[in-house]
């Protein structure tokens, strides 16, 4: 079975605050570098992950898929009483803002971002005259009234398939590399559970991939459009100039909130995380 299945992959969730983002950097702490050496550490050898999403500096995650190529030999070459304890010896390692949640033997076609069916990302606003202490690190406030049926319109013409280089960090040389198809955008919105005048805003985009800085240009431009500046999502989606999108969004109220890959090509392994 180990031929066939002979991936480990694990999915993890992180506060992304005090990291320099997701994938290594040559200057700043990683949670790829810290991962890595808790999965070193448990494994007993060098251990080089590939995952599903670069998340950027201070963004969050619910749902970050890694995998250790050919490491299922090495998951079973540990003690029974070791595999049992594979992910409380794992998450031991780790600082408390990041823990693995769940661990997957994958199919040797597994590929860690090709096998993904779609991603969800979700960026949280609280609108209102005062800021939840307790979640400034986890959602842009904003103390103005924004137009809110406005921004739900322009929120919505994101979905289908369309060349976002617009909204891209990085101008790509050929058309079909900025490509991508939105499956849904939506903008939730309700009150905050205690302080009163006091709204969250949800931006909800789920789709089969992102370009770098995607989702908190498209928040950002719809959030301007919100306070009133004019901009035209169908003329920015076809014109493809990111100088008339708006700014990015602050990173810490990007979640990449769920990941969903071939069931067929993952089998859970070990106990879930209680």
């Amino acid at each position: 079975m180990s031929d066939l299945f002979p991936h480990l992959g694990l999915r993890l969730a992180y506060d992304g605050k005090n990291f320099s983002g997701f994938q290594l950097q040559p200057d700043g702490r990683s949670i790829q570098e810290i991962l890595e050496k808790a999965l070193s550490t448990v494994l007993k050898r060098s251990v080089r992950i590939l995952f599903s999403s670069r998340t950027d500096s201070g963004v969050h995650a619910f749902d970050q898929w890694a995998m250790v190529a050919n490491g299922i030999k090495d998951y079973e070459n540990l003690s029974s009483k070791s595999q049992d304890a594979f992910l409380i010896s794992v998450n031991a390692l780790l600082p408390a803002s990041v823990r693995v949640w769940r661990v997957f033997k994958l199919h040797k076609n597994f590929h860690p971002q090709k096998s993904v069916l779609a991603k969800e990302y979700r960026y949280r606003v609280l609108m209102g005259s005062v800021c939840d202490p307790s979640q400034r690190d986890f959602a842009l406030w904003i103390r103005r009234s924004l137009d809110l049926s406005e921004m739900k319109k322009a929120f919505k013409k994101f979905e289908g398939l369309h060349d976002f280089r617009a909204f891209a960090k990085k101008v790509q040389r050929y058309e079909e590399k900025t490509k991508r198809r939105v499956l849904s955008a939506r903008i939730d919105v309700k009150p905050h559970p205690a302080i009163l005048d006091v709204k969250e805003i949800q931006f909800v985009v789920v789709g089969e991939g992102f370009l770098h800085h995607m989702v908190r240009t498209m928040v950002g431009t719809v959030l301007e459009i919100g306070k009133g500046e004019s901009h035209d999502i169908a003329a920015l989606l076809k014109s493809g100039h990111r100088r008339d999108a708006g700014v990015n969004a602050p990173p810490q109220g990007l979640f990449l909130w769920r990941t969903r890959v071939k069931s067929s090509l993952a089998r859970p392994l070990g106990r879930r995380v209680k």
